[in-house]
């Protein structure tokens, strides 16, 4: 890894690394469907690494762009029940990610202010493709690409307060992927919301001989797919609220009310269907609350 700032506030940075992964799957079985199998091996050794430029405006102001490349390993699949078919080894995966953006901390620092853009390009993404309820494979994508955006603003207009906030804009979508025969090319990739936003308010106080503290968040994320041909397994927008209000003295002791889901959101965390009957869940926890007293010695 190496830095060289070429210029006042101009700085070329990059890096260079060399893995080389080695894998073995050694006395598989699954009784009784499927026997003791031989063993199964990889050998991977690729380069990855990164180059970026930044340029310092002022202290308070930043601009940069960057570009890296990422790599994962070869996998096993150790979710194979049924069919020695299925235990298979994905081909390592490849990124390619370009960026830039502009971090900025402005009027005294009571505001940050942060804006980034980026394409990454997928080759051989390695994913689990369920066939039926005994067969899922590991399998890859042959590529895919996601284009994005992305917002952060913190502000913090008075002491002991702080509002954040944060947009997240995705295009996400397999540009070559074909499986069981079927061509998904075009389709959005899994678990790849369109539209994300989060927004977070912090206010502390002192009182008496301590300090309260009150805490809201709140998410909202757009729809997703969990699977890459964009079936029914899927879940619809949703919006989760959580908040804490709490006490600390100085003695040392400690109180706070605490509550999760505060709108109850019951939008699936997770969807796999099996057959066209079958689709197995997952939910999320339901709108709860709690006390937590405690003691710091």
């Amino acid at each position: 890894d190496a830095t060289l700032e070429f210029a006042e506030g101009s700085t070329l940075y990059g890096g260079l690394r060399y893995t080389s992964d080695h894998g073995r799957l050694k006395r598989f079985e699954v009784v009784p469907t499927i026997a003791l199998q031989p063993t199964l091996k990889y050998n991977d050794a690729k380069p990855s690494g990164r180059i970026g430029l930044r340029q310092k405006f002022t202290n308070d102001i930043m601009a940069y762009a960057q570009f890296s490349r990422g790599y994962r390993s070869s996998g096993f699949n150790g979710g194979a029940l049924s069919s020695a078919a299925d235990i298979t080894v994905a081909r390592p995966e490849f990124l390619n990610s370009y960026e830039a953006g502009i971090k900025s901390q402005l009027f005294d620092r009571k505001l940050t202010l942060n804006l980034s853009a980026f394409h990454y390009d997928y080759r051989d993404q390695q994913f689990i493709n369920v066939v039926t309820v005994t067969s899922v494979g590991l399998v890859n994508a042959g590529r895919s690409k996601i284009d994005g955006l992305e917002a952060e603003v913190i502000l913090r207009p008075a002491a002991g307060l702080s509002i954040n906030a944060g947009l997240g804009l995705l295009d996400a979508r397999y540009t070559q992927l074909v499986l069981n025969g079927v061509d998904l090319s075009g389709n959005r990739m899994i678990e790849a919301p369109k539209s994300t936003v989060n927004f977070g308010l912090d206010y502390t106080a002192p009182i008496g001989n301590g300090d309260i503290a009150f805490h809201v968040d709140g998410t909202a994320i757009g729809k997703v797919f969990f699977s890459a041909q964009n079936n029914q397994d899927q879940a619809g927008a949703l919006f989760d609220l959580n908040a804490r209000l709490s006490y600390k003295a100085s003695a040392g002791w400690s109180v706070g009310l605490w509550a999760k889901n505060l709108t109850n959101n019951s939008v699936v965390t997770g969807a796999v269907s099996v057959d066209a009957i079958s689709q197995f869940t997952t939910m999320p926890f339901p709108r709860r609350y709690g006390l937590e007293v405690g003691f710091a010695f």
